[in-house]
């Protein structure tokens, strides 16, 4: 298979990749996270709930069970 990309779209890559770590750099170097227990059971729940598909009454199409979590998680 030949590289296609073209040298301005590697570049552009380059440069998000590196101005996303910034803010990761920052958030992890001041990181408090009083309540373990909180986070603990949010993932456990987002996880459980990442497998789950919804049909929706009335439609075709079907809703994540993910979604109640990320709003849960989203309040706070």
């Amino acid at each position: 298979m030949t590289n296609t990309m073209p040298g301005k779209a590697k570049v552009m890559i380059g440069m998000v990749a590196v101005a996303s770590l910034c803010p990761l750099l920052f958030g992890v170097t001041n990181w408090r996270m009083p309540a373990w227990h909180q986070l603990a059971l949010l993932m456990a729940a987002a996880a459980l709930s990442s497998r789950l598909k919804l049909k929706l009454p009335g439609m075709t199409s079907t809703m994540s069970g993910n979604l109640p979590v990320v709003l849960l998680e989203s309040r706070n």
